[in-house]
């Protein structure tokens, strides 16, 4: 078999090059995109990027306790007359009460009582799924949910929104709502138990009018 001579075989290794580097280009065409979070496939999926969901365990606690009393007492009393004023009573009988000079006496006394206490304790149980909107530079997730719950014509709407870390996500991807930062939670009723156990409007006029 006869080789190709020298100068063939560098023509050969030229026109070889531009092949070589159009196949490279095209392996850079990965579908692999490096902004998607990696998740190994034998690895629990937890929420970590904008529009996954996490379930939210809600257990809050909520007691209050306060008393307060003002008991106040007080008294006055003013006795003053006058015994001389330009002229004895003698002398002018006249221009006084009786041969008396002028005379004031007067008394007062102010009694207050009050107090009051104020025992207030809450307590809420329930579990919500919130979305991932956005994801914070040191790696901090924003999420919001809204649950809406129709039961016997009674609405019922728990809001839930809070920064959560992605480290405080169980491996069953729930979180609990004291890890939550800034967590705003917010449950709404409407429905006719809710309205029988509201004030009627003009008891609540009378209330705010009232003085007493």
């Amino acid at each position: 078999m006869k080789l190709p001579d020298i100068p063939t075989a560098s023509a050969l290794v030229l026109l070889c090059l531009p092949v070589s580097a159009i196949a490279i280009d095209g392996r850079t065409g990965s579908l692999w995109n490096a902004r998607v979070g990696a998740r190994n496939m034998f690895a629990d999926r937890i929420a970590s990027n904008i529009g996954d969901i996490v379930t939210v365990v809600i257990e809050e606690r909520a007691a209050i306790s306060s008393k307060k009393e003002s008991n106040v007492d007080k008294s006055s009393s003013v006795n003053d007359g006058i015994t001389r004023f330009f002229y004895s009573p003698a002398v002018y009988p006249a221009l006084t009460m009786g041969g008396e000079l002028p005379a004031l006496g007067w008394g007062a006394n102010r009694e207050f009582s009050g107090g009051g206490s104020i025992t207030d304790q809450q307590r809420v149980d329930s579990h919500i799924s919130v979305v991932v909107i956005d994801r914070l530079p040191n790696g901090v997730l924003v999420v919001e949910g809204l649950r809406r719950v129709v039961l016997a014509n009674e609405i019922n709407y728990a809001v839930l929104r809070g920064q959560i870390r992605p480290d405080d996500i169980s491996p069953d991807n729930m979180v609990s709502s004291s890890r939550i930062a800034d967590a705003e939670v917010e449950f709404v009723a409407e429905g006719s138990l809710t309205e029988a156990q509201r004030e009627g409007w003009l008891n609540r006029i009378y209330d705010y009018l009232s003085p007493f």
